[in-house]
């Protein structure tokens, strides 16, 4: 009896810090079908409209702890490339527009935050959170990553400046 515990405590070990670069196994290097919404403050988001534009999406929602801890990696990114033609997009399915601009407000998030993105998710066919995906300037993605790895500003970093040369 143990030995089955043991096994099972290293599968749910393993399995928790397995990496899933895409989740969905067929998006990275697909065009991305463009979607329009807006944030909680009323900005108009069209990825269409973006063309030319770098796109930073992020999935993630309040109760997700991983996904509170990748704020900061994800501000720091949004804050170097501020200036520059790089869009950042945070994406919820949650609704309450007033709770989450109280939330981004104390946690400082420094880009778009779209609620009640249900749609925008099942898209990505997204299961796991956080999930960051990055969009080239021509629609196609060329960066998807699901779960928590505390190295998403690298990671973030290393696309766009890939994308930019």
């Amino acid at each position: 009896m143990r030995t089955i515990f043991v096994v099972i405590l290293v599968l749910v070990h393993f399995l928790s810090n397995a990496q899933v670069p895409d989740p969905s196994g067929s998006l990275l290097n697909v065009q991305l079908t463009d979607f329009s919404t807006k944030s909680i403050k009323g900005d108009s988001i069209n990825t269409l409209n973006w063309r030319g534009d770098i796109i930073v999406l992020n999935f993630w929602f309040t109760n997700c702890g991983p996904c509170i801890k990748e704020i900061g990696q994800l501000n720091k990114v949004a804050e170097k490339y501020e200036n520059q033609n790089i869009r950042f997009v945070a994406i919820t399915w949650e609704k309450d527009e007033e709770f989450l601009k109280k939330f981004a407000a104390i946690k400082n998030m420094k880009y778009a935050l779209v609620a009640s993105g249900k749609s925008i998710i099942d898209m990505f066919l997204l299961k796991l959170y956080p999930t960051n995906v990055v969009i080239d300037q021509h629609g196609v993605i060329r960066f998807i990553e699901s779960g928590f790895y505390g190295d998403i500003e690298q990671k973030l970093t290393k696309v766009i400046e890939e994308l930019l040369k």
